[in-house]
């Protein structure tokens, strides 16, 4: 089904949001998912990231740097669309894609507008450092390197993970959102 978009944010820059999304897709799919800008003043040049992104089968699209606000009709609707279509531009032909996509956003200070907010899952990555790209001691020297390495256990924790939530529903019992 529909899968809401998975927002990284921060307050400074190279706090690391790329990179735990990039980690995510080595972990689902062995590889870095595609990354590309966000063109919030032309809802056009959107949904055509979008169908192009779409109609390759991209398993995780990242829209890296978003510095306005994210949110318009098109990426409403993919948050909560199992199928995306479209007018194929020059024509009267409708394209349409299924939506297997996980997609994803980071930026600093991140906001949303329209109706983006229930419809995304927001994590914030705090770093106790004023300027984190000074930062050099990092426990695991090459990340990525580990987590290719390490990548079958971390999908068997993420799936033991997944599983416990499934047998033990929240007490509300009731879904989140549109999801």
């Amino acid at each position: 089904g529909p899968v809401p978009f998975f927002i990284a944010d921060a307050a400074a820059k190279r706090t690391g949001k790329g990179k735990l999304i990039d980690l995510g897709g080595l972990i689902a799919h062995g590889q870095e998912p595609d990354s590309g800008g966000y063109h919030a003043d032309n809802e056009e040049e959107v949904e055509k990231v979008i169908t192009t992104k779409l109609s390759s089968g991209r398993p995780i699209v990242h829209f890296d740097n978003v510095d306005k606000p994210f949110g318009n009709s098109h990426l409403e609707r993919l948050a909560t669309s199992r199928v995306f279509a479209w007018r194929v531009l020059g024509t009267n032909r409708e394209g349409s894609a299924r939506n297997l996509t996980v997609w994803c956003a980071s930026g600093n200070n991140f906001t949303v507008c329209g109706d983006m907010g229930p419809r995304a899952l927001f994590f914030r990555l705090v770093s106790p450092l004023v300027d984190p790209s000074a930062r050099t001691n990092f426990t695991i020297p090459n990340l990525r390197q580990w987590v290719l390495d390490h990548r079958v256990t971390l999908i068997r924790a993420a799936l033991t993970i997944l599983r416990y939530g499934y047998q033990n529903p929240p007490s509300t019992g009731r879904a989140l959102g549109s999801f």
